[in-house]
C-alpha cells in the first residue's frame, strides 16, 4: 500500500493501477466510449470512486502506450443535474475528505480544484455555460448533451518504473558525451523527481535517483556503451540495440520563429508501433544542433539525419 493519498485512494478502492495495460484489458476488455468514441478500457470500481459516475473510470487504449506498462491517466464524468457548479461541489464533498483542501484551478471558461502528492494528481473541471463566450462544436456533446454541465475527473497516478539493479550499475558508470541544452530553467533535477512522464514513453523512463543528480542536464552512455542516458524533464534509459539513430527536425524562421529539435529514433518491443522518437534537446536556431547531433552520434556508433529545412509555420 502507498503512502500516498491518492494512490491509497485507488487502492482502498481496487483500481489494479499498478497492472501493466495488457493485463488490464485482459481483465476490463477494450471497448468504444458511448460518447468520445474512442477505445478505452472501462474499470468497474466498487464503491466508486465519486457517487452520480455516468460511467465507469477508464483508461484510453492508443497504439502509442505500451501494453507492458501500467496506465497512469484515467478519468470519469460525474453528473448529479443540470448545474455545473453543483456537480463540481458534489466531486469536492466526496474528495475532500480523504485528500484534504485542494488548489483552485479556475480559468477563463472553467472551474477546477487540483490535488498533487508528488507526480500524482487528481483533477476536477466544468464548463459552466455561463463562461462560454465562444460558440464551440463538439460532437460528444452532441451526443450526450448531459456532459456540457458534469464534472470531468481526470486522475494522473505519476507511476515510473524503478531502475533494475543492472540499471542502477550502469547509471553509475554513466559516461558524459554532453550537456543537454535547456532552454526552460524551470526545469532543475527536483522538478523532474515531481513530474510525471509521458505515457507513451514510460518503457525508456526510470525513477530519478538523488545520488545520481549529476547526471541530470547531460546525455551519455553506461561505461560499456550497452545504454543511452539522458536526463532533462525525465531520466531516460534506452537500450543502445533499440537505438536506430538521431534526428534534428529544422525549422526557419516563419510565422513563428523558428529553431531545432534533437530526437533519438528508437525501437519499440509491441507490434502496435514500431518505432517512437524520444526528444533530448532544443535550441532557437535551424542549424544550431547539427554539430551536437554529430558529436552524438559519433560517441554512439549511431547514424543521424538532419533533415531539411522547413518554414516554421
Amino acid at each position: 500500500m502507498s503512502s500516498n493519498p491518492i494512490h491509497k485512494l485507488l487502492d482502498d478502492l481496487c483500481v489494479p493501477w499498478r497492472l501493466p495495460r495488457a493485463a488490464l484489458a485482459e481483465r476490463y476488455d477494450i471497448r468504444e466510449h458511448p460518447a468520445y468514441q474512442w477505445d478505452v478500457i472501462a474499470i468497474e470500481a466498487s464503491p466508486p470512486i465519486v457517487q452520480g459516475l455516468m460511467w465507469p473510470l477508464s483508461v484510453q487504449v492508443l497504439p502509442q502506450f505500451s501494453p507492458a506498462m501500467p496506465a497512469t491517466r484515467f478519468s470519469a464524468v460525474t453528473r448529479v443535474g443540470d448545474d455545473a457548479h453543483e456537480n463540481l461541489r458534489h466531486c469536492l464533498k466526496q474528495l475532500a475528505p480523504r485528500l484534504g483542501s485542494p488548489e483552485t484551478t479556475d480559468n477563463a471558461n472553467t472551474l477546477g480544484k487540483r490535488w498533487t502528492f508528488g507526480t500524482a494528481s487528481l483533477r476536477l473541471t466544468v464548463w459552466p455555460p455561463e463562461l462560454q463566450r465562444w460558440p464551440t462544436t463538439n460532437p460528444s456533446h452532441d451526443r450526450e448533451p448531459r456532459l456540457k454541465t458534469a464534472c470531468h475527473l481526470s486522475i494522473e497516478t505519476g507511476w515510473r518504473g524503478a531502475a533494475s539493479p543492472t540499471e542502477l550499475k550502469e547509471l553509475a558508470s554513466f559516461t558524459s558525451i554532453g550537456a543537454i541544452q535547456l532552454d526552460d530553467r524551470r526545469i532543475t533535477a527536483l522538478s523532474a523527481d515531481t513530474s510525471p512522464a509521458e505515457q507513451s514513453e514510460l518503457e525508456f523512463v526510470r525513477t530519478p535517483i538523488a545520488e545520481l543528480a549529476h547526471i541530470f542536464g547531460f546525455i551519455g552512455q553506461s561505461a560499456d556503451r550497452v545504454v543511452l542516458i539522458f536526463w532533462h524533464r525525465q531520466l531516460y534509459l534506452v537500450p543502445m540495440p533499440d537505438v536506430i539513430g538521431f534526428r534534428v527536425d529544422r525549422f526557419v524562421r516563419g510565422k513563428r520563429p523558428g529553431g531545432a529539435r534533437l530526437y533519438v529514433e528508437c525501437r519499440t518491443t509491441y507490434d502496435d508501433l514500431a518505432t517512437k522518437r524520444l526528444l533530448i534537446t532544443e535550441a532557437p536556431g535551424a542549424d544550431d544542433l547539427n554539430s551536437y547531433a554529430e558529436k552524438i552520434a559519433k560517441a554512439t556508433g549511431k547514424p543521424f539525419t538532419l533533415g531539411q529545412h522547413w518554414p516554421d509555420d
